[in-house]
């Protein structure tokens, strides 16, 4: 049974007269939208025009890779649809070298990346989000692992015109397993399944990678790009799954809006957010007037806004009727200009300047499906620009094309050394001469890291314990405390305030109960 369904999923898939081309493993620095290997087809052409984009042979390479992963969404389709093992969908990996793996999300949840990950995502909580940095996809819905039933009732599956050109290999849910907590979500009021025709006009507010253009003529947009695709509840419903499961998260959701400023389509969207997360939503203050809009709370922390018994923000941008009451608008500090694909000294220079003027919150996000290689408009964002983004300050990132154990989100880790924190290495954490957080007994005797209310870093000459650092710091520089860096850009500053002081030093972070705690080494730590 099982070679009869992959060989009939396979005939199907080469139906689309695709090459197979396998995505080289193991290269962390290397862009896994432009790495192939194998001798295909697929890798001669990148070989030729190597790392070169946004050329016509660029766009006919991209073009290859857009239907080798067509077909490989084409070749599980009929597998989906079948109880069987899902183990099986991996064999259509031949076509494109991706595996859409259950047993790959759950190996990476008991690696080493992911529980950095995990530490790492609560040492910002304390400051405000214009000091976060939240690892983020970029069209997060946008996911070849995503098919739609034909009907209700139908055990067959249509793909959608956005699932064959996605940004995204996994699912919203897998996503957010992989350690990402910032999703863009884009919203289209468009002629859908979903909709009622007494009631709506058979619109419906639905998700897909599309563009909303006016047609002389027509009284309503055309979005170009949007087919049969997921409605909004659906994917909402989604969300709700996973932040259920875990309370003490916090999730940025982005909403892209091409509701073409239809008032019905903003308060049904705001309705299903009202109706799916209820509190758990953090809300802009119920005192605005009709037609005012809330800027993002970027003086807020996570801390904060998970101690209201919130989860999720939404952001967006303004509209009517009812959308303000669920939604923030990004608000003038809101900024993603720029190609990640040539981020440089000069953009790392204005993302460190705005770090420090509290006056931007960035991102950057890349831009990999066909269309955009057909329009030269594609953007890479490297394992090595991402290492240099969060050391220069960046708030969120936008990945496309993210896998299990991406070299991406090994480069977001600028916390814990490889391995660390060691069992049985310690109970307290200090930074090392690279800048890498690693673990050891509390009573070594060592400088402390102090932070006053600018963000910026002091250590101690004396020297001390763990549990002595606050008073070390109030000794030395009464204005500031015992403090951890809460992102790459902060650690980089102590690294550098360290490097008179030797090695090694002391941080507020240490472990209680078998929770690392950041803020406070109590003197349980002795």
């Amino acid at each position: 049974m099982r070679r009869r369904l992959i060989a009939a999923a396979l005939a199907v898939a080469a139906s689309v007269g695709v090459v197979a081309a396998i995505p080289a493993q193991g290269a962390a620095d290397r862009n896994p939208i432009l790495t192939v290997d194998g001798g295909s087809l697929l890798n001669l052409c990148y070989q030729d025009i190597g790392t070169t984009i946004n050329t016509p042979t660029y766009a006919a390479c991209r073009g290859l890779q857009a239907l080798a992963n067509a077909a490989s969404a084409t070749c599980r389709l009929p597998l989906r649809a079948l109880p069987t093992d899902p183990a099986i969908t991996e064999d259509c990996a031949i076509l494109d070298g991706r595996e859409v793996s259950e047993a790959k999300i759950e190996r990476f949840q008991h690696s080493w990346l992911h529980h950095a990950l995990a530490l790492q995502n609560r040492l910002d909580r304390r400051v405000p989000l214009y000091e976060a940095q939240i690892p983020a996809t970029h069209n997060s819905f946008n996911a070849s692992s995503y098919v739609l039933p034909a009907k209700s009732s139908s055990p067959y599956y249509l793909p959608s015109l956005t699932n064959l050109d996605p940004n995204q290999v996994y699912s919203l849910t897998d996503q957010l397993r992989m350690g990402i907590r910032g999703l863009e979500v884009d919203l289209h009021w468009v002629p859908s399944i979903y909709g009622n025709l007494l009631t709506t006009g058979g619109f419906w507010v639905d998700v897909c990678h599309g563009q909303s253009t006016a047609v002389p003529g027509l009284p309503f947009n055309v979005h170009i790009g949007c087919t049969v695709d997921r409605s909004l509840q659906n994917t909402l419903l989604e969300l709700r799954r996973w932040v259920a499961r875990h309370p003490h998260q916090f999730l940025l959701i982005y909403l892209e809006n091409q509701l073409d400023g239809n008032l019905q389509a903003h308060n049904i969207t705001a309705r299903l957010i009202r109706q799916t997360f209820g509190h758990w939503v953090y809300r802009p203050p119920s005192s605005l007037l009709p037609g005012e809009c809330a800027s993002m709370p970027y003086g807020t922390s996570e801390h904060h806004i998970l101690a209201t018994g919130a989860r999720v923000m939404f952001v967006g941008n303004c509209g009517p009727g009812a959308w303000n009451r669920e939604v923030f608008t990004r608000g003038p500090l809101w900024n993603e200009s720029g190609n990640p694909t040539t981020y440089g000294a000069a953009d790392c220079a204005a993302d460190e300047k705005a770090r420090e003027a509290h006056d931007v919150f960035r991102r950057w996000y890349q831009e990999s499906p066909f269309l955009e290689a057909l329009m030269e408009a594609t953007q890479t964002m490297t394992p090595a620009a991402t290492r240099r983004m969060v050391r220069c300050g960046v708030n969120l990132t936008g990945w496309d094309q993210l896998l299990p154990g991406d070299g991406r989100l090994n480069a977001f880790v600028w916390s814990w050394a490889r391995g660390e924190p060691a069992v049985g290495g310690g109970r307290c954490a200090y930074q090392d001469r690279r800048g890498r957080f690693r673990t050891s007994a509390c009573d070594v005797r060592r400088p402390a890291a102090c932070v006053d209310r600018d963000f910026d870093w002091h250590v101690t000459k004396a020297v001390g314990p763990a549990w002595r650092g606050a008073a070390l710091c109030r000794r030395e520089f009464p204005h500031a405390r015992f403090g951890v860096p809460p992102n790459g850009y902060r650690n980089a500053q102590l690294r550098a305030a360290r490097n008179a002081s030797g090695p090694r030093v002391w941080l507020d972070y240490g472990e209680v109960h078998g929770r690392w705690r950041s803020d406070v080494v109590p003197s349980s730590l002795r």
